[in-house]
């Protein structure tokens, strides 16, 4: 009677109390038919992602040995074995090993980082992918090997960040990391486990992982109400443990209803045409929930559609925003927290394309493809063939909603010399900067005018009152308009009270817009709502497919200011009087000049650098910040109404002959034996270039 009483005390514990704190309640409802609509008692194993061809949704094993033998598919199959074969003969991932992208502190410290959870996360479920393949115990016990010592408490200490542990909560990141890859490793494992091997990986999971969030959610953790990666990793992370050992642990139809609307709320941050809620390279985040609905789905073994819930808003319009964010050079948009040199993960467009059976879809994710992953080679659907997206999506577009950004390039195909344009009107609700109204520029496959993107590491303060000290943050590492020296709004928020509100009314937004795959795009952004003291403050832009950029910055204020414009290149280009540079990367080169045509001449241009001083000089780990020095071109005045136009052009070469030439009011540059004219008659910005002329009111 003893043991029936703990079990009615654990079921009430995972259907009950799981509503405590202010997020959980209403989101699990004591709705005891839904619970038995959707619970799965198992036979047998696996049904996550792959199953013995029992099983409605997920992908056979005889289905995804077939596909193996030749293709995308058989690229993915020969890395992951690969690397798993190399696992055998190599020492145990542990929390101090050296793992690529570790701080030589963080490795000291044997701190459970992104990295090392992510590499050991990743050890596991390749070793149980190719045992099930291959029917090789050797990788069974290999995986095992690892599992056992994650779940070590001596050897594997708390599954959390050190630097998460002042939120006060057991369970955090890695504990939703963990879970996931240890949940999936024992279903993909579980007809080489030992009945001993079953009982002590589940309750150790069980323990280690979920346990940490029952007791989480009695605290009404900020991650419940905040919505962002944190929310997908912890609850999604978790849900797909409970999956797995769903028979061992009789709330696991609770966690799992409760993931399920989380998840859908999570949703809900997704802008209309599918725009993230955090910078760019966090868009990677989307994996989490695509993860968490692919095995969902599985557990409950039908699809409410076709093609689940991948097929729909957001997923399919979230990945091909992210392919507009996704530049010639195959990386992402550094906007926001991000390191420029990262390329996008796009495991999980594998599976939103074969869900919505969209082949521009998968033509996206094969062209950004890298490596193997065990859960991507699930995903893939080797039977739908890619098709570009040339003649199917045009070559620039704004999306409007969460940072409001845009991208116009002159091809869908990489290989094709082309100058690409993107940038930004307004703020996200993560991981943000301050960069409403940002524009960089591309020329080929090279960054010119650039976004410095994150610091090499997170100092301690960064998400806190310390943010915006850092140059990475801050308005001055952007290529914008700073007025009187002061930083853009932000909203009055703290962490835990859910999505930010409000931001539309302190930041930028579109005001006009119009692209052409003939010729480019024109738009128009005010981002005077996102400056204190600032009665306007708009951008006009004018893209040539050609290689011409356009833009023109009107300030107004009630009174004369300090107001400064920086262009961040990607080399140290030195500035003239007059205000010309030529930025040059290692193929291309960009010939710019900064002229006023409204106001008084501008008195100053010059070439700075970017650096860090104490105290805001360290990453959360101690060490000293990596000094990059990124070199930008100031251009600085005052007065309470200025009008500044700055011209861009690509050029063959370097040679200060490719200069901007001002003269009546015109600025042009001559390339080719073809001259391009930019001009600004006090309402209207123009642009020609042989037969095509361009023109954006500012109204």
């Amino acid at each position: 009677m003893s043991d029936l009483r703990d079990v009615d005390r654990r079921t009430f514990l995972g259907l009950s109390v799981l509503m405590v704190g202010n997020t959980a309640a209403g989101l699990l409802k004591p709705d005891a038919g839904h619970w038995l609509r959707i619970v799965r008692t198992r036979s047998t194993h696996p049904f996550l992602y792959v199953s013995r061809g029992e099983h409605a949704t997920a992908q056979s094993i005889d289905r995804l040995s077939r596909s193996i033998q030749s293709g995308h598919a058989k690229k993915l199959w020969d890395s992951i074995r690969e690397e798993a074969t190399a696992d055998l003969d190599a020492p145990l991932i542990m929390p101090d090993s050296p793992i690529e992208g570790r701080s030589p502190a963080t490795i000291a410290q044997r701190n459970l980082d992104f990295y090392v959870c992510n590499a050991a996360g990743q050890r596991i479920k390749r070793q149980a992918m190719v045992y099930l393949l291959t029917g090789d115990y050797t990788y069974c016990s290999s995986a095992v090997e690892q599992i056992e010592a994650i779940l070590d408490q001596d050897r594997w200490p708390d599954w959390i960040d050190q630097a998460h542990i002042r939120f006060g909560h057991p369970a955090g990141l890695r504990t939703g990391m963990l879970a996931n890859d240890i949940g999936l490793a024992y279903d993909w494992l579980y007809h080489g486990l030992t009945p001993g091997e079953r009982n002590h990986i589940a309750k150790r999971l069980d323990d280690r992982g979920i346990e940490p969030f029952r007791i989480s959610l009695t605290q009404d953790p900020w991650w419940m109400r905040d919505l962002n990666n944190w929310t997908t990793t912890i609850v999604g992370g978790v849900a797909v443990a409970a999956m797995a050992i769903e028979d061992r642990i009789p709330d696991a139809p609770g966690i799992i209803d409760l993931a399920s609307k989380t998840f859908e709320r999570y949703l809900q941050i997704y802008g209309r045409s599918g725009e993230f809620n955090e910078s760019p390279a966090y868009a990677n985040a989307t994996v989490r929930p695509v993860a968490f609905f692919r095995a969902v789905d599985d557990w409950r073994g039908n699809r409410s559609d076709a093609g689940g819930r991948l097929a729909n808003h957001p997923f399919p319009d979230t990945a091909t925003w992210l392919r507009y964010m996704t530049l010639p050079s195959g990386h992402t948009a550094a906007f926001g927290d991000s390191h420029v040199d990262a390329l996008p993960w796009t495991k999980h467009l594998a599976a939103i394309a074969a869900a919505a059976n969209d082949p521009v879809l998968q033509d996206f994710y094969l062209a950004n493809a890298r490596g193997g992953d065990a859960e991507e080679l699930a995903w893939f659907d080797p039977a739908l063939d890619p098709k570009t997206p040339t003649g199917m999506l045009p070559l620039g577009r704004h999306f409007p909603d969460q940072g409001g950004c845009f991208s116009v390039r002159g091809s869908w195909d990489s290989d094709h010399p082309q100058i690409c344009v993107y940038g930004k009107t307004g703020r996200e609700e993560n991981h943000e900067h301050n960069d409403a109204g940002q524009i960089c520029i591309d020329v080929g496959k090279e960054r010119m005018i650039v976004d410095p993107g994150s610091p090499s590491s997170y100092p301690e303060d960064f998400f806190d009152e310390g943010r915006w000290a850092y140059y990475n943050a801050s308005i001055i590492g952007h290529n914008v308009v700073q007025v009187g020296g002061l930083e853009q709004r932000v909203p009055d928020w703290e962490r835990g009270d859910g999505p930010p509100e409000g931001i539309a009314s302190i930041t930028g937004h579109m005001v006009d817009s119009e692209f052409s795959d003939e010729w480019g795009g024109r738009l128009l952004m005010d981002t005077t709502r996102a400056y204190v003291g600032a009665d306007r403050v708009r951008r006009a832009v004018i893209v040539l497919h050609s290689g011409i950029v356009a833009v023109l910055d009107e300030v107004q204020l009630p009174e004369a200011a300090p107001i400064v414009l920086r262009w961040h290149t990607i080399d140290r280009a030195a500035v003239t009087a007059d205000g010309s540079f030529v930025v040059r990367g290692e193929r291309a080169a960009l010939a710019c000049r900064v002229v006023a045509v409204s106001g008084t001449p501008i008195p100053g241009f010059a070439r700075r650098e970017h650096s860090y001083a104490p105290p805001y000089d360290r990453a959360r780990t101690g060490e000293l910040l990596e000094a990059r020095n990124e070199s930008y071109v100031e251009v600085a005045g005052r007065g309470g109404s200025v009008k500044w136009l700055s011209v861009f052009a690509s050029v063959r070469d370097g040679s200060d002959a490719s200069r901007w030439d001002v003269s009546g009011g015109v600025a042009s540059i001559v390339r080719d034996g073809r001259t391009a004219a930019v001009s600004f008659d006090g309402e209207t910005l123009r642009v020609s270039e042989g037969a095509i002329e361009q023109a954006q009111p500012i109204g």
